[in-house]
């Protein structure tokens, strides 16, 4: 069983045929609640980043870094899998992006207000997710290029007083005596 299949319960040929389609609808709010929950969890993740970078823990960072690749992962293969049952249930051809309001009439009527809510809250946290991802590297960008100002600055004025040559040797103009005009 690779990855793909543990996430979303899919074989390969993307179904289970045993399956009824309240079955099938049922499994679709399993996904969907796993979906909002690792959602939830980048989201209080990217806030964490936030206060990493603020810190400038490093250490902290690269392990955001890879929990952030490993959940998107996750949240992709949710993804890939409600695609594809939507796609079977709905009729449509593979390749084909369909939505969640496709699923609607094949639910209960009790159903389509929470099929409903899971698609206004995962619509709700997936522009948490992309707002904080952006002001996450806004910030990061902008450190290091006053990081990158401030070194251009340091070196810069080194490079300006330096005694010595690009072979190491002494600067002619170091070794003379400066004279200081007197005239009036």
């Amino acid at each position: 069983m690779d990855d793909y299949q543990r996430e979303t319960g899919l074989n390969q040929n993307g179904g289970r045929p045993e399956e009824t389609q309240e079955e099938t609808m049922a499994r679709v709010f399993e996904w969907l609640k796993r979906e909002v929950a690792l959602c939830r969890e980048m989201v209080e993740l990217l806030n964490a980043e936030r206060a990493a970078l603020v810190a400038m823990d490093m250490e902290k960072l690269i392990g955001f870094s890879i929990t952030k690749k490993n959940l998107a992962i996750r949240i992709s293969r949710l993804d890939e899998g409600l695609q594809e049952v939507a796609q079977k249930l709905a009729g449509e051809a593979e390749g084909q992006v369909v939505k969640l309001a496709c699923l609607e009439p094949m639910v209960s009527p009790d159903e389509v207000d929470r099929l409903r809510q899971f698609r206004s809250t995962l619509a709700e946290l997936r522009f948490e997710i992309g707002d904080r991802n952006l002001v996450n590297r806004r910030f990061a960008e902008e450190t290091l290029g006053y990081i990158g100002d401030a070194i251009r600055m340091i070196t810069g004025a080194i490079a300006d007083h330096t005694s010595y040559e690009g072979r190491g040797g002494m600067r002619k103009t170091a070794l003379a005596a400066k004279m200081i005009s007197t005239e009036v």
